[in-house]
Order: structure tokens, then C-alpha cells, then sequence
């Protein structure tokens, strides 16, 4: 009977022991899951934005035959525009990403007339595809699971000219202002290239959104104008970059 007993004993230990083997090994395979499934939430991702842009230009005039004097060009000011963006973000580490783009890129700048005239002004809009490489660095995280990141990045903008829009605002015979909207595409080069650097933030909504606001400085390293052009253009900006991006 005692050894019946003793049997019984041992055999309740081994099955208790097992048990918690085996519920040790379920948690650290759950715990392995969790894990996992943090670190792929921060993998590639899928952008897509717009950029409202505070664009103006560098204008002298061209040394050589086609030289020709500013006059009101010399007053133009800064002009708002709108951009669209779309592109793919690659992890490289924990904090450096590396972004390539695509944008429908609009820079531009205004002239105001100060007199009072029927003339009022115009807008004139550069329209081009740009091909932003980027890469961003992530400083600072915050969160309970670093939901919450600053980020800064520096990079290049090769672009591809489509059209200058020119808009002149003119007052028809009741003082309401009409605009008269032609597109050029001569004497433009068809390349150039933006340096750009950036400085914002990015917040994952959920594991698989997330929302970026990046404010860009960009400016333009070649002449817009052909050298037939009488004057030599540069053109720079602020983009105010803001998006969702999907966690891959």
C-alpha cells in the first residue's frame, strides 16, 4: 500500500513538473511572438503626401548677347504652390531610413502691381517630376513603444521639367479680378537637380498607419533658364511636408 502511495506521489510530481516546462516554454514562445511582431512593425514603408511650397528664386542677368534689364522681375515675390508625393521608405537600422520619391513638383513666384490699374499682376508656376532620394536619420523616440519620432535627413531632388504656367490677373469692367492662363515649355533646361534638408516628425497611429509632417528647405543647383534666356534663375523654397505612410 505505502508503495502505491509513493507511486502515485511520484508520478503527480513528474506530471506537475512537466506542466511547468512546458507552460515556460508556451510563454517564452509568446513572449518570441511579440517580440517578433514589434520589430517587423517598424519595417518598410509606403508613403504618400503633399507639400504646400513657399517658393522664390534667385534672377541676375546673363552676361553675353541675350542680356536684358530685370524691370518688374526685380519685384516678383514669393508665391504659394502645391506638390504631390508618393514613394518608399527602406529600413537600414533602427534609426536610418533611406527614402526614394516621386513628386509632381510646383515652385513658383508673383508679381503685384502697386499702382492702381487694370493690370493687377501674375503667378508664374514651374511645373516639374522630381525623384527625391533621401536619408533620415531619427534622433529622439518617444512612447511606451516608440511611437513618436523626430527625424531629420538630408538629400538630392533630381528633376525633369514639364511646363512654366504663367497666370495674368487683370480687372475686367466690373473690378472683378480675371485671370488668363498660357503654358510655356521653350527655353527652359529640362533637368535639374534640389539639395534639400528636412527636420519633423512621425507618429504611428496604429501598427500599421502612421502620420509625418517634415518641413524641407530645397534649392536648386542649375539654371532653370537655357542660355538663350537673358537672366539666369535659381529657384529655392519651403515645402511643408505632410502624409500617411503604411507599415509593410
Amino acid at each position: 500500500m505505502l508503495k502505491t502511495i509513493k507511486a502515485i506521489k511520484s508520478i503527480l510530481a513528474v506530471s506537475c513538473l512537466a506542466f511547468q516546462v512546458f507552460s515556460q516554454n508556451d510563454s517564452l514562445k509568446q513572449v518570441s511572438l511579440e517580440t517578433t511582431t514589434e520589430k517587423e512593425k517598424f519595417g518598410d514603408e509606403i508613403y504618400a503626401g503633399i507639400s504646400h511650397v513657399y517658393g522664390y528664386r534667385t534672377l541676375k542677368i546673363r552676361e553675353g548677347l541675350f542680356a536684358q534689364p530685370l524691370g518688374i522681375r526685380e519685384d516678383e515675390e514669393a508665391h504659394w504652390t502645391m506638390s504631390f508625393e508618393l514613394g518608399y521608405r527602406v529600413k537600414m537600422t533602427e534609426r536610418f531610413r533611406l527614402c526614394f520619391g516621386m513628386e509632381f513638383n510646383q515652385i513658383g513666384m508673383q508679381y503685384r502691381t502697386p499702382n492702381d490699374s487694370v493690370f493687377v499682376g501674375y503667378n508664374i508656376v514651374k511645373q516639374g517630376i522630381a525623384t527625391p532620394i533621401r536619408t533620415i536619420f531619427q534622433p529622439l523616440m518617444f512612447g511606451t513603444q516608440d511611437d513618436f519620432m523626430i527625424q531629420i535627413g538630408v538629400g538630392v531632388a533630381p528633376k525633369m521639367f514639364i511646363a512654366s504656367k504663367y497666370t495674368t490677373i487683370e480687372l475686367n469692367n466690373f473690378g472683378q479680378e480675371e485671370e488668363t492662363v498660357s503654358t510655356e515649355k521653350n527655353g527652359y533646361n529640362y533637368f535639374n537637380v534640389d539639395a534639400l534638408v528636412n527636420a519633423g516628425f512621425r507618429w504611428n497611429i496604429s501598427n500599421t498607419i502612421g502620420l509625418y509632417f517634415t518641413p524641407e528647405l530645397r534649392y536648386g543647383l542649375l539654371d532653370t533658364y537655357d542660355k538663350q534666356r537673358p537672366y539666369v534663375q535659381r529657384n529655392y523654397g519651403l515645402f511643408l511636408r505632410w502624409g500617411l505612410y503604411w507599415q509593410l
